[in-house]
């Protein structure tokens, strides 16, 4: 491997050079096996190459030929070697242009017949004019084979290119710089409208100038919207501006309405409340649970330690509808109707208990409902389920009763 250390002195820099198609080179030189039975001969041979792709990367073939003594006696031993070669040529420096090789080949050997090699070589071509140039290489050969020794060749040869020149592959042109200084997404040769404003470059047609826009979609044009961040959905004015709005439909706007949840078609009066209120009363009776009949002064008590603002407390028990169904809830546990509801309970809790199951399956499966239906309410999971199986089948029947009735049963 020492004669390796040949090679780094013919190696400099890259690039390339205008070449005629062809180039021939006859060459002799050294044959240096590494280790061998044989010893350092002469050789001789030629290279063909061609340079008329469009690549960088030039093919070569190479034939070399020795007779090379065998150590320690008079006989010889033939050496043919064929080679492709790819060959790169770097750009020129001073006088010289540096080359390197690779490639693959086959050798045949007299004594041993034929071997595959890889080769790798480096050198330097010195141009006399342009067509005949000086031509130094070294050339490293492997075998990768145990029994067959490698072998480093230097070669020197006249190097002449003939043919027409290759062309050279023109650099590509630089692509033209076109920017966009107003940043609205149209490149600057194409921009109509360069000084498009910042806060206006999302709203531009494909000339870069402003597009009259609706950014809150509220069918009125940004230029004549005086409300331009109007919340989705409402209904405004040409300006673009929020019309009054009338959340129950009663008829009476948000802002002068003192009832602003009254039931869908129920009757009010000018502030918006049902007609069988007067508006004196509900304010008289809007902070405080003092009512003429005991058990709303009960139920509103017990509404409002729940979270449920008195306001809103007095409104439902003053409404009509609640009177009407308080009646109706009298009559049913009124005390003739007491016989008979405590014979149709009995009635339903035997026929609940084959139900038992199904109820224990449906607290298990929604356990996290029971557990927060418990501790909002205080009420124990195995009631809730029994109340849930008689009044519902565990959610398959719809109830058909009022939950106003419900409420004033309490």
């Amino acid at each position: 491997m020492k004669k390796l250390l040949l090679i780094p002195a013919l190696l400099a820099t890259l690039a390339m050079a205008t070449e005629y198609n062809w180039e021939v080179t006859p060459v002799i030189g050294f044959n240096l096996p590494e280790g061998s039975a044989l010893d350092d001969s002469t050789i001789y041979g030629g290279e063909l190459q061609y340079n008329g792709f469009a690549s960088k990367i030039k093919p070569e073939i190479q034939y070399l030929y020795t007779e090379a003594d065998m150590v320690g006696s008079n006989n010889q031993a033939d050496i043919s070697r064929i080679a492709l070669n790819g060959v790169y040529n770097f750009d020129k420096i001073g006088e010289a242009i540096p080359l390197v090789k690779a490639g693959i080949g086959t050798e045949d050997l007299a004594s041993t017949g034929d071997h595959p090699f890889f080769d790798l070589g480096m050198g330097v071509k010195i141009p006399h004019n342009d067509e005949l140039a000086l031509k130094l290489e070294a050339i490293y050969m492997f075998h990768g084979e145990s029994d067959h020794k490698d072998a480093l060749v230097l070669l020197a040869g006249l190097n002449y290119s003939f043919g027409p020149k290759a062309q050279p592959v023109a650099p590509a042109a630089p692509a033209p710089i076109d920017g966009d200084d107003d940043k609205d997404g149209v490149l600057n040769s194409m921009d109509k409208c360069p000084a498009t404003p910042s806060e206006k470059v999302k709203t531009v047609d494909a000339a870069g100038c402003c597009v009259d826009g609706d950014d809150d979609k509220d069918g009125v044009k940004n230029s004549v919207d005086a409300c331009p961040a109007t919340p989705t959905g409402k209904a405004v004015d040409t300006k673009g501006c929020c019309l009054p709005e009338d959340d129950d439909k009663d008829g009476v706007l948000n802002a002068s309405d003192i009832c602003p949840n009254t039931p869908i078609g129920e009757a009010v009066n000018v502030d918006g409340c049902p007609n069988t209120i007067s508006s004196t009363l509900l304010f008289a009776q809007y902070k405080n649970c003092e009512f003429q009949k005991p058990h709303y002064s009960d139920i509103c008590e017990k509404v409002v330690k729940k979270g449920v603002p008195v306001h809103d407390a007095n409104l439902f028990l003053l409404s009509s509808k609640t009177e009407k169904m308080d009646e109706r809830s009298f009559k049913l546990f009124h005390p003739d109707k007491i016989k008979t509801h405590r014979a149709n309970e009995k009635k339903a809790n035997n026929t609940l208990v084959k139900y038992v199951p199904k109820i224990i399956a449906h607290v298990k499966k929604y356990k996290e409902v029971y557990d927060e239906a418990e501790k909002r309410y205080g009420v124990n999971r195995e009631v809730v389920a029994a109340i849930l199986m008689k009044e519902t089948k565990l959610g398959i029947i719809k109830p058909s009763f009022d939950a106003f009735e419900v409420f004033n049963t309490l």
